[in-house]
């Protein structure tokens, strides 16, 4: 999910996943591994977001989460 933090769209995609890929160096468990997961991340400066809304590169949050978990 992006959030443009210009005019407040939010473009949401999903991805089918087999896997995930945790950093655990920096988590002492598996709970704060997944809270760092799908911690919102800013996209600025160099790294900006083209919004498919506004059509301007501007600022935003991007942040990932699990919408449905698979069944294994």
């Amino acid at each position: 999910r992006v959030h443009c933090l210009t005019c407040q769209h939010i473009s949401s995609t999903f991805d089918p996943f087999l896997d995930l890929s945790l950093d655990v160096r920096g988590a002492d468990g598996l709970a704060k591994a997944l809270r760092m997961f799908v911690q919102a991340e800013r996209l600025s400066k160099s790294n900006r977001y083209r919004c498919e809304h506004c059509g301007k590169l501007t600022d935003a949050d991007k942040s990932m989460s699990i919408y449905r978990a698979p069944a294994i």
